[in-house]
């Protein structure tokens, strides 16, 4: 005889990687991408197509991915994103812009397996890209390297005109707390309250 029950806290989180390209562009609005989950539910996640020549690239850690050296470099020029330009931030990962191969910026992150969640760190653009639409996509394409389904979490000041509480709240974030300046925000994944322990946890 067999027993069947639900694991709790075991559901997947939706995967998007197979992007194709819908030919919508109009000279009014950006064209747009489409992928299909890839766990086969059939779920689809339409975005924004990335401006032509620019990629993303996931890497595991800075430290050793040869982009040490630019991304200190773009740091300490941005100012607001410095402590990524510190070896003890360069262990975390990060996704990597370039445009038709050259490098023009960065978002750093970290997977916290022991405490389950997904921490935002930093980012910049320089500033001849220092474009909206770009720092969104490079958001997203941060977002989906959260394949844990981890609450993911940001703090965001006032002092970057392209890390913004607005921008975070478009793309289904939420501010659980506001203190002295700052937004601690997170993706809503999980039960609420463990998510504002979290957050608290990030202003201690």
């Amino acid at each position: 005889e067999e027993d069947t029950r639900t694991a709790e806290n075991t559901k997947l989180t939706h995967k998007y990687t197979a992007y194709t390209y819908n030919n919508d562009a109009t000279c009014k609005q950006d064209g747009t991408e489409t992928a299909t989950c890839d766990h086969g539910c059939g779920e689809e996640n339409t975005r924004t197509a990335p401006i032509a020549g620019v990629t993303f690239k996931a890497i595991e850690s800075v430290i050793g991915s040869g982009y040490e050296e630019k991304v200190s470099v773009l740091a300490l020029h941005d100012k607001v994103a410095h402590r990524a330009a510190r070896k003890n931030m360069q262990i975390h990962s990060a996704i990597i812009a370039e445009k038709d191969g050259e490098f023009i910026g960065f978002f750093t992150f970290q997977r916290n397996h022991k405490a389950k969640e997904f921490c935002f760190l930093q980012s910049a653009l320089w500033d001849d890209y220092r474009d909206k639409d770009l720092y969104r996509q490079m958001v997203e394409a941060v977002i989906e390297q959260n394949t844990d389904g981890y609450p993911a979490l940001i703090t965001v000041g006032r002092k970057s005109d392209l890390e913004t509480p607005e921008l975070f709240e478009s793309l289904g974030f939420k501010t659980y707390i506001e203190k002295s300046g700052f937004c601690y925000m997170a993706l809503e994944r999980g039960n609420e309250d463990e998510i504002r322990r979290k957050t608290l946890v990030q202003i201690a």
